[in-house]
């Protein structure tokens, strides 16, 4: 695997909550009610265009959310490899749930110096 591959959820998860929060952006903008103004016609065109726009993040959306499920299986997969239960939990936290090194220090109760050094050694065994 490589340092890419391992990367990938957390590339793909930054994509999803790009994707989040546009479509967040435009709900409000979707829903807004047309009154009876002289552009109604105007509104009409924006609210279709908003409208195809948040389908197609919706379809997108759920495309990365497979890639994302998949990736995770593969990237688990990999770093079963690894023996150590106390690595394996922090490989795991990195590059499956996405977890900074201070998260894990704090969910794991460990030292952060000590969560760089089993990372920087279970990554070598990682990757090819």
């Amino acid at each position: 695997m490589t340092r890419r591959e391992l990367n990938a959820v957390r590339r793909l998860s930054k994509r999803q909550a790009a994707y989040e929060e546009e479509l967040g952006l435009l709900e409000p903008r979707v829903v807004r009610p047309l009154n009876d103004n002289p552009s109604r016609a105007h509104y009409s065109s924006q609210v279709e265009r908003l409208t195809i726009r948040k389908v197609e993040l919706e379809k997108a959306m759920r495309t990365l959310q497979g890639e994302i499920i998949r990736w995770k299986e593969r990237i688990d997969a990999q770093l079963r490899q690894i023996s150590a239960p106390l690595a394996y939990k922090v490989m795991y936290l990195r590059y499956v749930e996405c977890y900074s090194f201070r998260e894990i220090a704090h969910l794991l109760k460990q030292p952060l110096a000590k969560i760089y050094r089993i990372h920087n050694e279970n990554e070598k065994k990682v990757l090819d």
